[in-house]
């Protein structure tokens, strides 16, 4: 019968959470281009993956992410201020500041969770002038002074909730493009000028004079008022940006050049080589259109930089200029694309990647990555059949990519130097070519034997399509297996299998259960005869919560573990257990309902992939649970401390993948893809004898507001009872001078006079201190 809980996951879990020790590294794809700024000869481009550098002198890039501790990848604009600190602005999660970020980045977050005073966490634009730094957001303009939110006067509360949508600045004089024009705030008379033209997007100078492009048109400011230009006929414009002499104009698919008093389409023949439609129809997969230009820059040769966003995607073509005749790609060699769905590890450590859309990603063990985004649409037969949604992925044991896209072919590619495309065979199995019987393929495994194993869903049943096609090793054979030849089968809506020993096959049957199939043994011969094999049912439909199953695996001591749209399942020898999501504060469980995949690593710990975050369940039974900050802000705050926060890229956690060789979680989520680095670190011991917290006795009435930790060595974690028992307080992570105890209870309130006991660990062991409070 099916329990509620695994009967060792005691309540000590409650009291107890591992310092996150473990290294984290975040993969993202960063085409997204929402701003350019042009510095020091550099560009940099806020992007959906962060920051993008582009070096202008040798043309590398840079990517920034790693280690900073940004609340997103999501940013919107950048600044440098006077002092050589990196401003960066995020679409919804405040502003960070970043100081030394080539050699020792340190950053300070500011936000309203934080209370900064900031106006709103959307920010829209960020601008260094002199010794301050201003910020536009949805809900009007402020800025930072040494480091200090301030508002500026008179002009924000002018624009008060209010967009701004930029912010330019000539000499003492700062221009303001919102949502009703454009105002003129004089920095030393604090003189505010508005000019209601229209919402206005973009602002730059050209000729000697302040330009802006507003819902109404461009204008130029003559000192006396606006006056209107030409605008290119037909074209609704996004931005305007000058430069080297030059003015550019970019609506959403076309770049114009100011020459001679009229608008000169730089874009070029969509059909021709060099163009800016097909350079990014041909290289990028934005095959539609080109309609995504969001951005443009002028480096100081007078080229516009482009960068856009296609906004079904999440993707763009990353940056691309105009040298005067041709366009240019600038694209760096990274993750194709931000929404992972499949992985599959290399023999050397390599990792290839199925994402959403635009193909499949491998990165090398030396950091090296490269793209197949080719459809045979376009290149012919070494493509992808489809770009997007490869469901099925698998690097067998003979060198061979296997990959294939809901409803189309079964694609094989034969990868000599995966780095290199020239030495690849490219092969492709269709419905009419009398092998395959399905082309909705969902999952793709190996056997012991080497065959290979590809299982379908059963959305097209009626015509046949449906169950599993298997490949035998040496290639020259294929077996559909599905309820209409296997008659113990209870359905063909096959989403994952395990190889147990001796044959026999846990096949996971979406909308039914989990069944094993006695196949007689691997080898080609037995596998393929069906007459003398059966089925079993281990876990039928009123065994699980959920029969929308996701994934299935063998823990190390048998036991068969499932993970379904309402939690985990295991089975073993009979038994039926289950982990749901945790609730309460006090429960233990998953972090979140739906498990979409699960992993084992090399010490025998199940990784749990949810739409909520991640989970470790030790072989111990012990459950640690990682997300994001907004995660934990918006949903999980009154469940789990703050500890659970980390480098994440986003709480929907869709695969995992572990690496034997390097003892290393990969962690594919829907906005970017993690490599968690399970080495435990060194050992470093801690000597609890020495820690002091103080001031002890606290008096509150003396201003005595929290308690601290020193005189420690290492990270510990902290827990405070009343003298019967009853736990008040938790933290965790502490380094030495941080704040043990802010004197409130769990539940917010402050304590009352008396003697607690606070007790320090550092994970391994632990020790007892009294701490008075007074009144």
């Amino acid at each position: 019968m099916r329990g509620k809980l695994f009967v060792f996951f005691a309540v000590v879990f409650v009291l107890f959470t591992t310092v996150h020790s473990k290294e984290w590294e975040q993969f993202y794809n960063s085409s997204s281009v929402y701003r350019i700024r042009e510095f020091g000869g550099s560009l940099y481009c806020a992007t959906g993956g962060g920051i993008m550098k582009y070096d202008l002198s040798d043309s590398s890039f840079t990517q920034y992410i790693n280690g900073l501790g940004f609340p997103s990848s999501g940013v919107s604009d950048i600044t440098i201020d006077n002092e050589g600190n990196l401003w960066v602005g995020f679409a919804a999660h405040g502003i960070a500041r970043v100081e030394a970020i080539e050699t020792d980045p340190s950053v300070i977050l500011y936000n309203l969770s934080r209370t900064s005073g900031m106006l709103s966490d959307s920010v829209t634009c960020l601008l260094s002038v002199g010794e301050d730094v201003y910020y536009g957001s949805t809900k009007g303009i402020a800025k930072f002074f040494d480091n200090v939110h301030t508002k500026e006067t008179n002009l924000t509360d002018y624009l008060e909730e209010k967009p701004v949508y930029d912010i330019f600045a000539v000499g003492d004089s700062l221009w303001v493009g919102y949502s009703g024009g454009v105002v003129l705030f004089d920095r030393n008379s604090f003189q505010v000028v508005s000019f209601p033209i229209g919402a206005t997007r973009s602002l730059c100078s050209y000729d000697g004079h302040v330009y802006c492009l507003s819902d109404s048109g461009i204008f130029w400011y003559g000192g006396g008022g606006w006056n209107q230009m030409p605008s290119p006929a037909g074209e609704a414009l996004v931005s305007i940006a000058s430069g080297g002499g030059n003015l550019f104009s970019i609506s959403r698919a076309k770049v114009f050049e100011w020459s001679q008093g009229d608008w000169i389409d730089i874009s070029g023949n969509p059909y021709t080589s060099g163009s800016l439609k097909n350079v990014l129809f041909v290289g990028y997969r934005i095959r539609t259109s080109t309609d995504i230009l969001r951005s443009i820059a002028v480096d100081p040769s007078g080229n516009p930089w482009v960068g856009g966003v296609w906004e079904g995607a999440r993707r763009g073509g990353y940056i691309t200029y105009y040298n005067g005749s041709v366009w240019v790609n600038e694209a760096p060699a990274q993750l194709s694309h931000n929404d992972i769905m499949e992985m599959d590890i290399a023999p050397d450590g390599g990792l290839w990647i199925s994402t959403k859309m635009f193909g499949l990603s491998y990165r090398s063990p030396d950091s090296r990555w490269i793209t197949y985004t080719k459809w045979r649409g376009d290149v012919g037969n070494n493509g992808l059949s489809y770009f997007g949604y490869n469901l099925a992925l698998l690097l067998d044991s003979r060198g061979s990519l296997w990959c294939s896209a809901l409803d189309y072919d079964l694609d094989r590619i034969v990868v000599g130097d995966p780095l290199v495309y020239a030495d690849d065979v490219w092969e492709h199995y269709s419905l009419d070519e009398g092998n395959i019987t399905t082309n909705r393929f969902v999952k793709a495994k190996e056997d012991p034997a080497g065959n290979r194993w590809f299982l379908s869903d059963d959305v097209k049943h009626d015509v046949g399509m449906w169950g599993i096609n298997i490949l035998s090793a040496d290639g020259c054979h294929w077996l559909s297996v599905n309820p209409e030849n296997s008659s113990g089968m209870q359905g063909g809506n096959v989403f994952d299998c395990a190889f147990g020993s001796s044959g026999r096959v846990y096949v996971a049957i979406r909308g039914y259960g989990v069944q094993v199939w006695y196949t007689g043994g691997y080898e080609w011969s037995a596998l393929s005869d069906l007459s003398g094999d059966y089925w079993t049912t281990i876990l039928g439909p009123d065994d699980l919560a959920s029969t929308e199953i996701h994934a299935i695996a063998l823990g190390p001591d048998g036991s068969v573990w499932v993970g379904t749209s309402s939690g985990l399942v295991r089975y073993e020898s009979g038994l039926i257990d289950s982990i749901t999501v945790k609730l309460n504060y006090s429960d233990s469980g998953l972090i979140g309902a739906t498990v979409n995949d699960i992993e084992f690593d090399g010490d025998g710990n199940l990784w749990v992939a949810t739409e909520r975050g991640l989970n470790e369940v030790t072989t111990e039974g012990k459950i640690e649970a990682f997300t994001t900050a907004d995660m934990w802000q918006n949903e999980l705050q009154f469940i789990y401390p703050s500890s659970v926060i980390s480098p994440l890229s986003s709480p929907v956690c869709t695969s995992l993948q572990y690496d034997p060789a390097f003892n290393v979680m990969w962690i594919g989520t829907n906005e970017g893809l993690v490599r968690l680095d399970l080495t435990p670190p060194p050992v470093k011991k801690i000597e609890l004898d020495k820690v002091i917290l103080y001031p002890n006795p606290l008096h509150i009435s003396r201003g005595d507001n929290s308690l601290r930790i020193a005189r420690i060595s290492g990270r510990v974690n902290i827990h405070v009872y009343t003298i019967e028992g009853e736990l008040v307080h938790e933290a965790f992570n502490l380094a030495d001078g941080d704040v043990a105890w802010d004197l409130l209870s769990l539940n917010g309130y402050q304590v009352i006079s008396g003697v607690y006991l606070v007790r320090i660990d550092d994970g391994t062991h632990s020790i007892y201190r009294k701490v008075a409070v007074i009144r």
